[in-house]
């Protein structure tokens, strides 16, 4: 029984990561297709304009792992439970903080590294950009529960359901809305991430 969750485990998470991969190489190339190097270019900036907040997740998911991992293997659900709920809450407030705070900074970098033509379309997909990162880690560390209990072969089900769903947003709102349709798709994903997970 252990083996052939071992070797499940393995395979969805080949799976997964051969598929995501898939996912992301038709994605960007309807990107490059439909709004142009230039402009998504501009959303990658954004992106990495409001990655520096991943800083405040450093640690909290791999140690996560450990401790559910243990209190699972105890048959102690309710431990597990609160963990997980300890640790959403404990990052949360700190992570709402942080990115509000470095909302304003974002914005000024943006404006530094920007031609003027483009800060406006930029500065419009920040708050974007922020929540779905909020979405984002928070929902690591429910991932990272998923994986202390052994349940890898949801986490990667919930990884590239994710993933695909992003796809099909992108294809869908991207032609209607440019960036914003894309900003609109990570955040659905992120947040569809998070629910499935909880």
């Amino acid at each position: 029984m252990k083996n052939k969750q071992i070797f499940r485990n393995a395979a969805t998470t080949i799976g997964q990561v051969i598929g995501s991969a898939a996912i992301l190489f038709v994605l960007y190339r309807f990107l490059v297709s439909s709004i142009g190097v230039e402009r998504l270019g501009i959303w990658s900036l954004v992106l990495a304009t409001t990655s520096v907040v991943t800083l405040a997740n450093q640690g909290s998911s791999t140690s996560i792992v450990k401790f559910v991992a243990k209190y699972a293997a105890q048959g102690n659900r309710g431990t597990v439970a609160v963990l997980i709920e300890t640790a959403i809450l404990t990052i949360a407030g700190p992570l709402t903080l942080l990115c509000l705070g470095l909302y304003p900074l974002a914005q000024w970098g943006l404006r530094v590294v920007l031609p003027v033509g483009h800060v406006a379309e930029a500065a419009a997909l920040l708050p974007y950009a922020f929540l779905s990162l909020w979405f984002n880690i928070l929902g690591s560390i429910l991932l990272a529960g998923l994986a202390g209990q052994q349940l890898i072969t949801f986490r990667n089900y919930v990884v590239f359901g994710g993933s695909a769903i992003y796809l099909g947003l992108a294809f869908l709102w991207v032609p209607r809305y440019g960036l914003l349709g894309l900003a609109f798709a990570q955040i659905t994903n992120t947040l569809a991430c998070f629910v499935a997970t909880w």
